[in-house]
């Protein structure tokens, strides 16, 4: 039997499946096959569209890889993952979809910024955090500052700090691959404790599921929901916002 066209990854990753009749569940890989030159259908648009959590990973062959099809993919959103395989019939094995999203660039802020608004709808949470995490200086405009603060305080019960640390997290999993947690807390400035306490207060969970789960989406998106952001619900609107603000 081919496989299937769309299918989905999910925690504890141990084999694709057919989409179910339910929302994916957090850390969920989004796997779709361009096994022709029209490259793939527009059920994965809509599943990212109705999920923004799930992680887009194509799934190429040799012969698909046209300039039609790669226009597909970058139009997609968030942060897709490549693999690449010789025949239509080659199973694919979680191990191989879980190295690629490894793989993937390093989320720069306009991508996570840009998650953000289409999860929120608030513009103004995003450039707040554009200025928060980008980290520009800005110790000597102190109205700056307050409005930052301001904002936070009228948006959720984040402040600048918890966002910091947030991104911080998202940092510790997409760049310590194979290091230790006193490492991974090391490239993030703390301590292996405070990073653990970081992720039960943040994530809910330990820092086994932190480096189990694929992806930095859902980091984002439990961070967002334990925070008690009220969450649009995904549509075109939504997307076109993400797509304005990644292209700001």
């Amino acid at each position: 039997m081919l496989p299937l066209e769309l299918s989905l990854l999910e925690p504890p990753y141990h084999d694709v499946a057919p989409l179910v009749g339910r929302p994916p569940a957090l850390g969920a890989i989004a796997v779709a096959r361009a096994d022709g030159p029209r490259g793939f259908s527009t059920e994965m648009a809509t599943l990212l569209d109705r999920a923004p959590w799930t992680v887009p990973c194509v799934v190429l062959r040799p012969s698909s890889v046209t300039p039609s099809v790669l226009q597909r993919v970058w139009e997609l959103p968030g942060q897709p993952a490549f693999v690449v395989v010789t025949q239509p019939g080659d199973r694919l094995l979680p191990a191989g979809i879980l190295t690629a999203i490894a793989n993937r660039p390093a989320p720069l802020t306009p991508l996570l910024v840009a998650y953000v608004v289409r999860r929120t709808g608030s513009v103004i949470l995003g450039q707040s955090l554009d200025q928060i995490w980008a980290a520009r200086d800005r110790s000597n405009d102190t109205t700056a500052e307050r409005t930052i603060r301001y904002r936070l305080r009228r948006l959720g019960k984040y402040g600048r700090y918890d966002w910091i640390r947030i991104r911080r997290l998202i940092r510790a999993k997409v760049e310590g691959r194979n290091l230790t947690v006193e490492q991974r807390a090391q490239l993030v400035g703390t301590e292996a404790r405070t990073l653990r306490g970081w992720i039960a207060r943040y994530l809910g969970t330990t820092m086994k599921n932190f480096r189990a789960m694929a992806g930095w989406e859902w980091i984002l998106e439990t961070a967002l929901r334990r925070g008690g952001f009220p969450l649009d619900q995904p549509g075109p609107a939504a997307a076109r916002r993400q797509a304005e603000m990644v292209g700001a």
